[in-house]
């Protein structure tokens, strides 16, 4: 098994990259650890739209906080994607801000 890290400012194309070392897998899961998009929001919710768009029709995508679960209970390569989001939903639903 290998672990590959992709490290990048705010986007920069690291999910783009990430899903390029993957070409030929099938039974993927990508994992979207980040807030669901609401219609507060509207860059958010295009940005989640095409994120959704770009990702290979034999995916499975997560979108949930439940990171360690997620991967847990996978059967192929996990993508995950965007760290921050899932560190930031984790003090928000612990109200950890104050």
């Amino acid at each position: 098994m290998t672990t590959t890290l992709v490290l990048g400012g705010t986007r920069s194309g690291k999910s783009r990259y990430a899903q390029t070392l993957l070409p030929e897998q099938s039974g993927v899961t990508f994992i979207a650890p980040g807030p669901v998009p609401s219609g507060d929001d509207p860059e958010w919710a295009a940005r989640v739209q095409r994120h959704r768009r770009d990702r290979p029709d034999g995916w499975a995508t997560v979108e949930s906080a439940d990171v360690v679960r997620t991967i847990l209970y996978a059967r192929g390569p996990v993508l995950l994607d965007c760290l921050g989001a899932w560190v930031t939903s984790l003090i928000d639903d612990a109200q950890l801000w104050d």
